[in-house]
């Protein structure tokens, strides 16, 4: 059986911020003394060793002494709910496939190879968008996001041609994003275009670009929230790229300051 063995002794001085000192005084009672030099009397039974039970302390706070001064810090809560404070947030990709994306029945993308092995394989196959062609999306916000952070849809993507000067097309997103018990609003879908440039001479090279730049405010919403969007190739504003792209994948970077929610449907 482990045991953790202490000499009894005077108590120690006031520990320095977010810091608390665990000691035996010579009554033989075990104490916690927290950084503001209170001091407090364990849970112990009648030989002065801690009872079943007992709480040294409510919570734990990991990280540098001065990460944790500066309110940096991974948390365990008193019920060992584990968070992720200030600095220590993290960052995450919720991921949606195109190949599980709706087709319109009009103005869809092509769906054409994009790879095979250069001895008649039968390859590797995308979603090819010219301008005016869409796509639907449905996906529901995770429940390890910081409610109320930005978050910022994305779109990685292939040109089909070499261009020189860098050419630029049109990517949007028409949207509605609700929450868990409130109406949506069936008149008041919200619709975001940006121009991304092709880059030089970049056939074929994976590339990534966020829709907007900016990301979308998340104030207000909840886990579990759902966005339901349209994906589509748009003219950009200027120097217009005429060729096909090719999009991969539609995700969102979203943050995370737990690993996941305290019940069902409640961060």
């Amino acid at each position: 059986m482990g045991k953790i063995l202490l000499d009894e002794g005077a108590a120690p001085d006031t520990p320095s911020s977010g810091k608390a000192a665990v000691y035996v005084k010579t009554d033989g009672k075990a104490y916690v003394k927290d950084d503001t030099g209170a001091e407090t009397v364990m849970n112990t039974d009648t030989a002065g060793v801690a009872a079943a039970g007992a709480v040294m302390k409510t919570e734990r706070k990991i990280a540098t002494e001065a990460n944790i001064t500066a309110g940096n810090y991974t948390e365990f809560e008193a019920d060992g709910t584990i968070t992720f404070v200030g600095n220590a947030t993290v960052w995450d990709d919720l991921r949606v496939s195109l190949l599980t994306a709706k087709l319109p029945a009009s103005s869809y993308p092509s769906f054409v190879k994009i790879a095979d092995d250069g001895a008649g394989s039968t390859g590797i196959y995308g979603y090819s968008f010219d301008d005016g062609e869409y796509i639907f999306i449905t996906t529901q916000v995770p429940h390890s996001w910081k409610e109320g952070t930005t978050i910022y849809p994305h779109i990685h993507f292939m040109t089909t041609s070499d261009v020189d000067p860098s050419e630029n097309f049109g990517i949007g997103i028409e949207y509605t994003w609700t929450d868990i018990d409130d109406d949506m609003d069936t008149n008041s879908t919200l619709t975001v275009t940006v121009d991304v440039p092709t880059g030089v001479n970049s056939k074929n090279k994976h590339q990534f670009a966020n829709i907007p730049a900016n990301g979308i405010a998340g104030t207000g919403h909840t886990i579990s929230s759902v966005l339901m969007v349209r994906l589509f190739r748009a003219a950009a504003s200027a120097d217009n790229y005429a060729d096909p792209v090719i999009i991969t994948d539609f995700d969102i970077h979203f943050e995370k300051d737990t690993a996941g929610s305290r019940s069902i449907t409640v961060k």
